[in-house]
């Protein structure tokens, strides 16, 4: 089990990953066995061990069951990362621009987790620089806060992830945009609401505006307005923001990604 923690706690800043005591084995039974489980784009991955060696595998979401990477020979925790990482920028699961973190919630204890909820989001920026973000007023049971958070939502039935946000950029921002980039994924935690969030970011440029069209509850509980600030006034407005404890989770969720765009965007200018 150490070895298992000591590869988890070095891949969980890249990764979304969960660190669980049970797995399915192919035979249809299930034991308890400290497994590593992660997602990056359109795959699970999972790092166990079994009869003191690792064995890691990566199961794509549309072939369910298909192991495309296994490893069972002995290697330490060093190589176990090294395979990992090897084996999902290699096949191209993983794109090295890409950040992939995962959070706690720090704010609430933790108690159980009742869904997961797949979100999209965008940094949104035009051709002046100026980046575009959602205000939120809310006083609900995660308390009163001041919110600024990028614009986005849940993914919807039968929809992919660039068409949901493209949908919400529309709906929230009245923005037609094009889609630059994925920027990576983020996985936090809810805990007042037992809720995993799957929050995948991308970076998009705006070509026009519109009429908005928001659902009644961001205009009655949320009310939300559009933001258009520079990238220094928005990480200022981020940091003012964190204050309430709903306003350090979106922050600690939102800050490293909006530093990774900005980060991306000056590479793009050169």
């Amino acid at each position: 089990m150490d070895e298992i923690k000591t590869i988890y706690d070095r891949l969980k800043t890249k990764y979304p990953l969960t660190l669980t005591t049970t797995l399915a084995l192919n035979s249809g039974y299930t034991v308890d066995v400290p497994v590593i489980r992660g997602t990056a784009k359109d795959c699970r991955f999972d790092l166990y061990l079994h009869e003191n060696q690792f064995v890691f595998s990566v199961e794509a979401f549309d072939k369910v069951g298909d192991d495309r990477y296994t490893h069972r020979h002995p290697l330490d925790a060093e190589d176990a990362i090294c395979m990992i990482e090897q084996c999902l920028s290699e096949s191209g699961i993983v794109d090295r621009n890409e950040l992939y973190l995962s959070l706690a919630d720090t704010e609430w204890p933790f108690t159980y987790t009742s869904h997961d909820r797949m979100i999209v989001r965008a940094i949104v920026v035009d051709d002046d620089g100026y980046f575009y973000f959602v205000r939120a007023e809310r006083d609900d049971d995660f308390g009163r806060a001041t919110l600024i958070e990028t614009s986005g939502g849940g993914v919807e039935a039968g929809e992919d992830l660039q068409e949901a946000i493209r949908r919400e950029l529309r709906e929230e921002l009245g923005a037609e945009v094009e889609i630059l980039c994925r920027l990576g994924v983020v996985s936090d935690y809810y805990n007042l609401i037992h809720r995993h969030n799957i929050n995948n970011y991308f970076l998009c440029r705006v070509l026009s505006f519109g009429e908005r069209h928001l659902m009644p509850d961001e205009i009655e509980q949320f009310h939300l307005s559009t933001l258009k600030v520079s990238y220094a006034d928005a990480i200022a407005e981020y940091e003012r923001c964190a204050k309430t404890p709903l306003g350090r989770l979106v922050a600690n969720r939102e800050m490293p990604i909006l530093r990774h765009a900005d980060t991306l965007l000056r590479s793009f200018s050169t």
